[in-house]
């Protein structure tokens, strides 16, 4: 299994090989899937840009994408939870950084 539509997007294994990721192009939804079998359900409560890109941490709990403030206009670089969808830690951009 590498995809569960043709419309997934950006996959990858978490480093335990016990998780499946991908962006949902349809929903706009970061998801996941055990790798064992199951039901894909989301790992984050944001909506998912096509080109944005994430990347699993070696440490297979967080995952990292960019993010952004539009209303300060700054953009960020954020850590995420795989667990819950938290946000653990954001490192804020200096405007016209990115």
């Amino acid at each position: 299994m590498c995809a569960t539509s043709k419309n997934d997007d950006q996959p990858s294994c978490s480093p335990d090989g016990k998780w499946f990721f991908y962006v949902d192009l349809i929903q706009n939804a970061y998801m996941k899937v055990p790798l064992s079998g199951g039901n894909s359900e989301p790992w984050l409560n944001a909506k998912a840009e096509a080109y944005g890109g994430f990347d699993v941490a070696r440490d297979g709990k967080t995952a990292v994408l960019s993010t952004s403030d539009f209303k300060a206009r700054t953009p960020a670089i954020s850590l995420f939870s795989l667990e819950d969808g938290a946000i653990v830690e954001a490192l804020r951009l200096r405007s016209g950084v990115a």
